[in-house]
């Protein structure tokens, strides 16, 4: 399926805007907690401090106040979507594997596997169609599970994974997806459309970007670990931060003077990815 840029989409009632609701309404589920539990609490703030140094993530104050404390960083599965080997579907071919991909999705989202997800726009590498992020402990699981998806089973879809640690609290996507259906549907005057926009997910090797400071504009930061685990191109260590931006110039106005060391990526979403740095949680 061809993925328009965002610049080219609106937030109107089309069938393919309504499809596209299930991407994103199914965010925000319980996440696995990492560390092991200490004997006091002190060791538990320094465990948690070492993990977010080897991850390149600076240490960030939980915000309730506790002197000491840090934002706990939580393990997910980031799973790209790329073109498959089946690279021109027929008609019938991709109604039949877009059909079972949302339907997939929904399930996953139901099941409290799927967190996130949404397709890329310009600017991008041709191939890249979309990405998930999922609550799984290991990349065999996640891949697993987008391994379900009929356009992946297909060929219309292929699938890299990495293991994504970050300290955001991006359980809270799903309540504030379900507040805002609420809303809609309390207001006869509102319209009960899911609505959507335009992002910039950035990427660096976090060897290159030593000195991030993350500042306003920065809606989720976290680490793709470049381990044997994972399965995309680099196997490195890079950070990826989502933007409060539509257009690549946007996002080199907030990444300042380092802008140059990030690649950028169109991507669309849910308006509410740009409600989440307000929202308190424990990632």
């Amino acid at each position: 399926m061809s993925t328009p840029p965002p610049h080219q989409r609106n937030t109107s009632g089309s069938s393919f805007r309504q499809r596209l609701g299930y991407y994103l309404v199914g965010v925000a589920i319980g996440l696995v907690a990492l560390g092991f539990l200490w004997s006091n609490r002190q060791q538990a703030v320094a465990k948690q401090a070492g993990t977010m140094a080897g991850a390149g993530l600076p240490a960030e104050p939980t915000g309730d106040g506790t002197e000491g404390e840090v934002a706990a960083v939580r393990e997910y599965v980031f799973v790209l979507i790329r073109t498959g080997p089946l690279a021109e579907p027929t008609p019938e071919q991709m109604q039949e594997a877009m059909a079972g991909h949302f339907a997939n999705m929904g399930r996953l989202r139901d099941e409290g596997m799927l967190f996130i997800a949404g397709p890329f726009g310009e600017p991008k590498p041709a191939d890249y169609r979309g990405l998930w992020i999922f609550n799984a402990e290991t990349v065999e699981a996640g891949l697993a599970a987008g391994a379900t998806d009929p356009a992946v089973e297909m060929g219309v879809f292929r699938l890299e994974a990495a293991v994504f640690r970050s300290a955001d609290p991006l359980k809270e996507l799903n309540r504030l997806e379900k507040e805002d259906e609420a809303r809609r549907l309390a207001d006869p005057d509102v319209p009960d459309e899911w609505q959507g926009r335009g992002y910039i997910v950035a990427t660096a090797p976090v060897s290159e970007t030593p000195g991030f400071e993350r500042g306003n504009g920065v809606l989720i930061e976290g680490t793709l670990v470049g381990d044997e685990s994972n399965t995309m191109t680099s196997t490195v260590d890079t950070r990826l931060v989502v933007l409060d931006a539509e257009t690549p110039e946007a996002a080199g106005a907030l990444l300042g003077a380092d802008a140059e060391k990030w690649t950028l990526h169109g991507w669309y979403s849910s308006t509410m990815v740009a409600e989440l740095p307000g929202v308190a949680g424990d990632g």
